[in-house]
């Protein structure tokens, strides 16, 4: 943002500049034209640049058209500067009023300023002359055209500006040439649009200009690949230079690597445009993986996914370590016929709430016998007694089985004639048969309920919200209670036995004290 100011503000000054002092500016940039008088047949480059291969003390003439492109006559000035690289390694050419040092002073033209007709060109000769000493390779000049138009004023204030028309001038001298490109690296940035550009920087250590086609392409880390780009650019002798190419912000982003290569003639005998006997040589040279930013909605969604799997490995590993914690500090009980949650987690000393969780139990917290539960380790000592009904029933139960009462006899009662006035019991005359008492072992059995579970347990109140769980959550019969006794129950009994022992131990201590 803060840069965007600063050219806005810059514009602005240009602006005022412009229109408050009055400068020399002039928009007709196109109409004036010059190109090689005398182009080669073979050769297309020699339309657009001069391309001459002289020896050492040899002189040749050459020409040059200047075209007017206007309805008007327009006097246009012709002159010879020495050529120099630009910034990027681009051919470019001096200004008009610096001294000549090198090819400038090669060249004489027949005339500096020539008046052309309205759509029209006019010839403009000149001649080449090479010294006796100079070293083998490519030496470059230009040729400009400038409209008198277009000339800038020398004196005045503000922004003074003139534009002219400049050609190449390539003199290739005979000799040792060497042709060698080499790829110094690959710079990837990212612009203010959040594109990304790739630039394959070259420097040419030859002494003749190569016309090189240089490509890049980017590839995912998935195999995922984008157009190839390629352009053709000259690269003069001992010069660097770079191209950037764009490519535009992938919507997911991701890891990319960048490939680009360049290929130029390499045959020492060939020149500027000439392809004959052209012997292509192509080098490569490709980046590590670099990340380019997703866009936002993409960058949104993919920040999204690590947290979600983050948090479904934190509780996977957090159920797992529940459960071997669970397993090392819980024990194993078997479900007998009649246990329920609430009896269960009463005779271990714990809240049926947890065992119901530890197990992962649902509403209604059904139970089958067989069933094995997970309860907590606690010592005996800890757990609760069962209530006395428990272990009168269990008495009971134990009495039944190991003492059954023995039969006594019954003895037969006559029964009274009837009366004339009393209806006989049946129509057949009743016969008074002995009976015998059978041996009374149904009341020396527990009283057995069957009680069914409920499809859905009842709350005992609104404002507590818990559940009832008094009943168990099986069904067992009569013929259940002559099997053999749970292990609860046994335990139960256990106790009840050692706690009547030392009830009579007490008493009778109490009675040797008294006596």
């Amino acid at each position: 943002m803060r840069k965007r100011l600063q050219k806005m503000g810059l514009l602005l000054v240009v602006a005022l500049l412009l229109f408050t002092a009055a400068p020399q500016v002039l928009a007709e940039t196109g109409s004036i034209g010059i190109a090689p008088a005398f182009p080669k047949p073979n050769n297309a480059r020699s339309r657009s640049i001069f391309i001459l291969t002289l020896k050492g003390g040899e002189v040749v003439e050459d020409g040059v058209r200047v075209y007017n492109y206007t309805s008007e006559s327009r006097t246009v000035l012709v002159d010879v500067v020495d050529s120099i690289s630009a910034t990027d390694g681009s051919f470019s050419c001096k200004q008009n009023s610096e001294n000549k040092t090198a090819v400038g002073k090669w060249i004489k033209l027949a005339a500096k300023e020539v008046t052309v007709s309205p759509k029209s060109n006019e010839l403009v000769t000149f001649t080449v002359s090479v010294p006796d000493k100079v070293a083998p390779g490519e030496h470059g000049a230009c040729i400009t055209a400038q409209d008198t138009k277009n000339v800038a004023a020398k004196s005045g204030a503000g922004v003074l500006l003139g534009f002219r028309n400049a050609i190449r001038v390539a003199i290739t001298v005979p000799g040792k040439i060497v042709k060698d490109l080499r790829i110094e690296k690959v710079d990837v940035a990212r612009n203010e649009k959040g594109n990304y550009t790739v630039s394959p920087i070259s420097k040419n250590t030859g002494n003749v200009s190569l016309d090189v086609k240089a490509r890049a392409q980017l590839k995912s880390f998935f195999g995922e690949q984008t157009e190839v780009k390629a352009a053709d650019y000259p690269v003069i002798a001992g010069a660097t230079t770079g191209w950037a190419f764009e490519f535009k912000q992938p919507f997911w982003g991701g890891f990319y690597r960048a490939y680009t290569s360049l290929s130029y003639n390499a045959n020492p005998a060939t020149g500027l445009g000439d392809q004959v006997n052209g012997e292509q040589k192509k080098i490569r040279r490709d980046t590590g993986y670099f990340f380019m930013m997703p866009k936002p909605q993409a960058l949104a969604v993919e920040l999204s996914l690590p947290l979600l799997a983050l948090g479904a490995l934190i509780s996977t590993l957090r159920r797992k370590h529940i459960r071997r914690t669970a397993y090392k500090k819980l024990e194993s009980y078997t479900v007998q016929a009649g246990d329920t949650i609430v009896s269960i987690a009463a005779a271990h000393a714990c809240k049926w709430k947890k065992l119901a969780k530890l197990n992962g139990l649902r509403p209604p917290y059904m139970l089958q016998s067989g069933q094995i539960v997970l309860l907590p380790k606690t010592a005996a000592k800890h757990r609760k007694k069962r209530s006395d009904w428990q272990e009168v029933a269990d008495d009971t139960v134990e009495k039944a089985l190991e003492t059954p009462e023995p039969v006594q006899p019954v003895t037969p009662v006559a029964q009274p004639a009837p009366q004339d006035w009393e209806l006989p019991a049946a129509t057949a005359p009743a016969q008074s048969q002995p009976t015998v008492s059978q041996p009374h072992v149904a009341l020396q059995q527990p009283r057995v309920v069957v009680i069914r579970s409920q499809a859905k347990p009842k709350r005992s109140s609104r404002k507590s919200k818990r559940y009832s769980w008094a009943s168990p959550s099986t069904e067992w019969s009569p013929l259940q209670a002559t099997q053999e006794p749970s292990p609860i129950q046994a335990a139960s009994a256990k106790r009840k036995t050692s706690t009547r022992k030392k009830t009579s131990n007490k008493r009778v201590k109490k009675s040797d004290t008294k006596r």
